[in-house]
Order: C-alpha cells, then structure tokens, then sequence
C-alpha cells in the first residue's frame, strides 16, 4: 500500500543503516552484498567507506592508484578519463575540457588534484592522454587497454582488499556523494557530473550516516 515516493525513502534509509552497521562492525551477519547494492530508483547504491579506501589504496602502485583517485574525485567515466587528452587541458586556468562524453555534450571541469597531477606528468613526458598506466605503453586502442586495465589490475585489487560489488561506474556514486558531502551546491554538481539537471543527485548521492547527523545536528 505504500507508494513509489515511500518505498524510496524507506529502501534509501535501510541502505544507510546497513552501510552503517558493516563500517562499524555493529552486525556482521549482514551480508555486505545486499547493504551493498540496495536498488532505489532503479539505481544501484554503493560508495566505499574511509576503510574501504585505505585497504584498496594499498593494493595499488602509487601511479595506479591515481587513476582511480582522478575518478573518485571528477566522476568522469571510464572512456571520459581514459581519452582525455594533455590538449584539452588548460594548466593556466586549471580546467580540463570534457568532449568525449556519454551524451554528446561537452563540459568544462576544474582541473585539480589527482587529475591535474596525471596531466601535468603527461605534459612533461610529452604524452597525448592524461591517463597511461605503466606497461600499456604499445597500446593504441584506448577502450580496450581501459577494459584490460580494469580487468586485470583495478578488479584484481578490489579482491585482494576484499571489496565486493563495486564496479569502476561507482566511482560516479563515490564523487557525488563526497562533493555534497563537502558542501558543494546541487548545480556545481551536476556540472561536473555532465547532468543536464540536478534530478541525477537522488539517484547518485548517497549521503553517508555521519553526514546525515550533522546535518541534523545544525537544525536542533
């Protein structure tokens, strides 16, 4: 009898509680594939907790790892990152032109931290694309060695950290979350995030239990 707007709110709330309880250890016997990938909206909700991160960061080389960090923080996706060129990138304004993209449309992004790091590397090693894992030197097909590459380095380390049910297209989710999180406004948002409106943030934004007290904390 409950509507669409009500099951909603009521999966989302429950996919906070157990995302809650596995970061804390407080109920282990849930599994943490079904408080992992809880559908709300038709849209898979899962982030990594601060521990998640500093177990997968260790199963990274530190240039690696950067790859992934360039993605947690923009959202760019995979064919986003992966064929974004020095060109495109302006290092006296910092911005980074996005034209390769899912929809078509163009847009401009800060270009700072992790990215910016991985393009100013490619500048100076005279390099076409920002992103060049070590030993895919001799690969010109950009998709595939992006489809290698999260075969066979990025999903082998989400074993060895025993991470489950993440997939690189979360990392979407993860800068979502963390830039509303930050305080950043629904518009600078979905402008970094390619959205047209800001209707994407429900479905994107996962906002994390220590971020909800907080919040609920100010209006008290």
């Amino acid at each position: 009898g409950n509507s669409p707007q009500t099951l909603q709110c009521k999966l989302g709330f429950l996919a906070s509680l157990c995302r809650l309880a596995n970061e804390n250890g407080v109920a282990a016997s849930v599994p943490k594939r079904v408080s992992a990938s809880i559908i709300v909206d038709n849209a898979r909700e899962r982030t990594l907790s601060p521990r998640e991160l500093r177990k997968l960061e260790s199963e990274f080389p530190v240039d690696d790892w950067k790859i992934c960090l360039a993605a947690k923080t923009t959202g760019l996706r995979s064919q986003e990152l992966f064929l974004l060129e020095v060109v495109d990138c302006d290092f006296r304004s910092k911005t980074a032109s996005i034209r390769r993209t899912k929809t078509g449309r163009s847009r401009r992004i800060p270009l700072m931290g992790p990215l910016y790091d991985l393009a100013l590397a490619a500048a100076r090693g005279r390099r076409r694309y920002v992103v060049n894992p070590t030993g895919y030197d001799n690969w010109t097909q950009r998709h595939a060695m992006a489809d290698h590459w999260k075969l066979s380095v990025f999903r082998p380390a989400l074993k060895r950290a025993g991470i489950v049910d993440f997939r690189w297209h979360d990392w979407r989710h993860q800068a979502s979350t963390d830039m509303s999180e930050s305080g950043a406004s629904e518009v600078a948002i979905a402008t970094v995030m390619g959205w047209k409106d800001t209707k994407y943030l429900r479905r994107y934004t996962n906002l994390r239990m220590k971020s909800l007290r907080k919040s609920m904390a100010a209006i008290q």
